[in-house]
């Protein structure tokens, strides 16, 4: 039956309205996966760059930088700071002290807060632990729960 009326009917109109914001659903699950995997990518990525950089240290000073190495220096410093700035062993009497010297890590702006710790991508601290008796290096985020311990730790390589 034609009425001589052209257009859509309100079913037509809802139906179309119901697919796009299906398909608007599904995309923002979607594009929330990514965004966390992206995130727990980054964050893996900074961690093994630190891990890194602190046997880059080892090797070429045959010394860990350890909390009391990082922490003798006026002011204490932060692990970037300590790592970005490089140093070299130079002996001050029988005690070791370090000057300028190689860079050994370098980490995008994002990855530094502004008090100069090293932080994954939710922005928490990363944990940094040196082992000097063991000589282990273990470098991890708490994860996007925030939580030590957990099943989303993100561990360094």
């Amino acid at each position: 039956m034609k009425n001589g009326k052209n257009g859509f009917t309100l079913i037509e109109i809802l139906v179309v309205i119901a697919v796009i914001t299906f398909l608007a659903g599904i995309s923002f699950v979607s594009i929330s996966a990514i965004k966390e995997s992206t995130r727990r990518n980054l964050t893996l990525a900074w961690a093994t760059q630190t891990a890194a950089a602190i046997h880059s240290f080892h090797t070429q000073h045959s010394d860990w930088p350890t909390d009391t190495l990082r922490g003798s220096r006026v002011p204490p410093q932060k692990w970037y700071e300590f790592l970005n700035h490089g140093y070299t062993k130079v002996m001050d009497g029988a005690m070791p002290k370090y000057e300028t010297s190689t860079v050994y890590l370098e980490l995008p702006a994002r990855a530094v807060d502004s008090s100069g710790e090293i932080i994954d991508a939710w922005g928490r601290k990363l944990v940094i632990k040196v082992d000097s008796d063991k000589g282990t290096v273990l470098v991890y985020s708490i994860g996007p729960d925030g939580v030590d311990g957990t099943d989303d730790d993100i561990r360094s390589k």
